[in-house]
C-alpha cells in the first residue's frame, strides 16, 4: 500500500481508495474531517464497508454497536465548498446509502 501525491491510499498501485464512500458519506456517525473514521470505527472504517460492499445497516464485528444512520441536511457536518455539489446531490437522493448488502 502506498500514497499518491494527492494523499490517496493505493491498495495495489492501480486503484486509489475513493475520498467518498457509498456506505459512509451520508452516515451521521462518519467523521468527515478525519480520513476514513467514524464513531463505530475510530481507528479506521473497514474497506469492505468504505467501498460499499457492506452498507453497515446490520452489526459488523467491532462496530461498538453503532450502525449506519442517515445524516439529515440540518445535521450534516462542515465540509469543503468543493464537495457541496456532490453532497447536495446525495442528500436530495432519498435512496442514496439505503441499498441493502447482498
Amino acid at each position: 500500500m502506498s500514497l499518491t501525491q494527492e494523499g490517496d491510499w493505493i491498495l495495489d498501485d492501480s486503484e486509489p481508495i475513493p475520498h467518498h464512500s457509498p456506505s459512509c458519506t451520508l452516515c451521521a456517525h462518519w467523521h468527515y474531517t478525519r480520513h476514513r473514521t467514524c464513531d463505530a470505527f475510530p481507528d479506521g472504517i473497514p474497506m469492505v464497508i468504505w467501498l460499499g460492499e457492506n452498507n453497515h445497516h446490520d452489526p459488523y464485528p467491532n462496530d461498538h454497536g453503532i450502525q449506519f444512520e442517515r445524516v439529515t441536511r440540518d445535521s450534516f457536518p462542515p465540509h469543503d465548498e468543493d464537495d457541496e455539489f456532490l453532497i447536495r446531490m446525495m442528500l436530495e437522493n432519498e435512496d442514496f446509502g439505503t441499498e441493502k448488502s447482498p
